[in-house]
């Protein structure tokens, strides 16, 4: 009986010693065709380390030098693969594990472990598993995911986690962070966020946070701070392009905080409808805020009016068409872009932006400054003046915005616009189409036979040969 006993014993130990090492693991898929793959572990005690490269690689073993801190894993595959691939790492005694500027590693499925402290994920582009899930690292004291795509991230609850960094990808095209939950992670004292689409974050147990940085140039920001009158300790500050008024702005204690960071230029400030009444906004929560300098600051506004269709302006700044865009894409709605010289407007430019403005809520046009046309036609156009042109095409009710550009190209502008749909004329395809990693969509539309800028010149230079004119 007693031995009996002991066996059970022993296999209990040995199922949950199984389970243990089922459990603390590093899932990380492999991009199509990826010849090698780079990372670097730090082990709890351990001089050894070993990582399933999955079918056709086997298990693999890499040892720590003696002079380093880290085990460095460096593996060429045997069998490189046009498909993707997952590859496992026993994370039982990972405490540090960091990757940079990774093109073999495109996405993190699974991660759990119970001592892992740090993972470091640095100019690596991870959207092969957009959503990451990391709540199963109760130990985890810093998470950076930079350069990541990442568009929903869950972190691990409790008081642990102390600093999280989320940014998308560098190049090629970027996605948002949508989602992410703040609220449960207590201990954060840092937090370096952009290229989000949160409108709202909830930091009322962040008691704590000395560094808050959510900056998003590009996209719709936060318009609200849970919490943010309690964030005394804050000495880093940036809410640049969010839609926050001051009164979102942390009541800091300046003696023991000192500021090293503040930067909290709006888009714009989106009014509560609780706080309108009739013709009445009701702005007195704004008029001070606290913990800029040692006395109270007052607050200054711009108004920006929505103007009517017959109030529209010939011609916007990049900067004033840009706020009108997120204006319009924080109500939902979807706006096109298109652009062109637009000399002479006739009707097949009537037809093509007629129906280029069915595709959206509103439509925008950007006009070749004369410069611009003279370089890409000769020096005999423009025949009507940029702002000619400009008056022209905002007059047309279906034209919401119009804006001139100096460059050959619309990359710049459409860099600053972000529009959601790209609308081209003629026989393009849309993966050559100039400016289509700034839009959602690329759409092209054929001109209308018999009707050009060029063929009404010609017409014109007959007429007067033959004088007609």
């Amino acid at each position: 009986m007693k031995k009996l006993f002991t066996l059970l014993v022993l296999c209990v130990l040995c199922l949950n010693m199984s389970a243990q090492s089922s459990t603390n693991k590093i899932v990380l898929s492999i991009a199509p065709n990826a010849t090698e793959v780079q990372f670097a572990v730090k082990l709890d005690g351990a001089t050894s380390y070993s990582v399933n490269f999955g079918i056709g690689e086997g298990v693999q073993t890499f040892n720590k030098a003696a002079t380093e801190e880290f085990i460095k894993v460096h593996y060429t595959f045997t069998h490189p693969r046009s498909s993707a691939r997952e590859i496992t790492l026993d994370a039982t005694n990972i405490v540090t594990f960091r990757v940079t500027a990774s093109k073999a590693i495109n996405g993190i499925k699974e991660v759990v472990s119970d001592k892992i402290k740090e993972l470091g994920f640095a100019n690596t582009n991870l959207d092969a598993y957009p959503s990451l899930d990391i709540s199963q690292c109760p130990a985890l004291v810093n998470a950076v995911f930079v350069g990541s795509n990442l568009e929903s991230v869950k972190l691990p609850a409790g008081k642990t986690l102390e600093s999280i960094q989320v940014s998308a990808s560098w190049v090629g095209t970027k996605k948002s962070l949508k989602e992410i939950n703040l609220s449960d992670a207590e201990g954060l004292k840092s937090i370096l966020i952009t290229d989000a689409v949160l409108t709202e974050v909830d930091l009322s147990k962040q008691t704590g946070l000395e560094t808050l940085c959510i900056y998003n140039p590009n996209k719709i920001g936060l318009r609200k701070i849970i919490g943010a009158k309690n964030l005394m300790k804050i000495t880093r500050l940036n809410l640049n392009g969010n839609n926050l008024g001051f009164d979102q702005i942390p009541n800091r204690v300046i003696d023991e905080a000192p500021l090293e960071q503040f930067q909290y230029a709006q888009s714009y400030y989106y009014v509560d409808k609780s706080r309108i009444n009739n013709n009445t906004i009701d702005l007195s929560h704004l008029l001070k805020t606290k913990g800029i300098s040692t006395s109270e600051q007052k607050s200054s506004f711009t108004w920006l009016w929505k103007a009517k269709k017959e109030d529209k302006e010939s011609v916007y700044s990049v900067e004033a068409l840009a706020q009108k865009i997120r204006f319009w894409q924080d109500r939902g709605e979807v706006v096109v872009f298109t652009n062109g010289c637009f000399d002479i407007l006739h009707r097949g430019h009537l037809t093509y932006l007629k129906e280029a403005a069915t595709l959206g809520d509103h439509l925008v046009v950007a006009l070749n400054s004369d410069s611009s046309v003279r370089r890409l036609k000769g020096d005999s156009r423009p025949i009507n003046h940029e702002l000619d042109r400009a008056l022209l095409m905002s007059s047309l009710s279906f034209v919401d915005g119009v804006v001139l550009f100096e460059e050959d190209t619309p990359a710049e502008v459409l860099s600053q616009l972000r529009p959601n749909i790209l609308v081209k004329g003629g026989d393009y395809k849309p993966e050559e189409v100039i400016g289509k990693e700034f839009v959602e969509e690329v759409r092209i539309l054929p001109f209308q036979d018999g009707y050009s800028t060029t063929g009404i010149i010609k017409h014109i230079q007959e007429l007067v040969k033959e004088g007609k004119l």
